[in-house]
């Protein structure tokens, strides 16, 4: 009796059984392949650059004062910009001529010389504080030790953020 039921069920025991197994384990293989490109190309889809349209030409944070800033503005590439400001990210393009001053300035020897770091001699809590990244250089200043060189940048950007807030 169990000779027959072997015979007539090959796939219960003997040989039957591993060749089942190797194509089941083979099917195994071939999908976890399959899954584990499909996930590869899903991440390498999200790496991939849009080109020089958002890459952050400026980057401008202004914080603290009497009023509370805590605003942050990024100038990208293509002319636009993003403002972040009391938890709204407003994306907008501002002026164009406020945009080549702004250039004009980050590109010059003035901006370029400039230290990393400028604070005031006397601390204070109601002083603002600004950092702006441009041209591969960071600055950070604040009230009562802004350099005459960052002024000019800093009233620049503030009115792009002014704009951006404007109905």
């Amino acid at each position: 009796m169990g000779r027959f039921y072997r015979e007539e069920h090959p796939g219960r025991t003997g040989p039957g059984v591993r060749e089942a197994q190797t194509v089941t384990a083979m099917k195994c293989i071939h999908i976890a392949i399959l899954l584990l490109c499909l996930a590869a190309s899903l991440l390498a889809a999200g790496c991939v650059s849009e080109g020089d349209d958002d890459v952050a030409v400026v980057e401008y944070n202004r914080t603290g004062g009497i009023a509370g800033f805590d605003d942050r503005l990024v100038i990208y590439e293509n002319g636009t910009a993003t403002v972040s400001r009391d938890g709204t990210v407003t994306t907008f393009s501002p002026d164009p001529q406020a945009l080549a001053r702004v250039r004009a300035i980050v590109a010059s020897e003035a901006f370029q010389s400039l230290e990393e770091s400028y604070l005031p001699q006397q601390q204070g809590y109601d002083l603002i504080s600004y950092e702006v990244t441009a041209g591969g250089k960071g600055v950070r200043a604040e009230d009562g030790a802004v350099p005459a060189a960052l002024e000019p940048l800093i009233t620049e950007l503030n009115e792009i953020i002014r704009e951006s807030t404007a109905p």
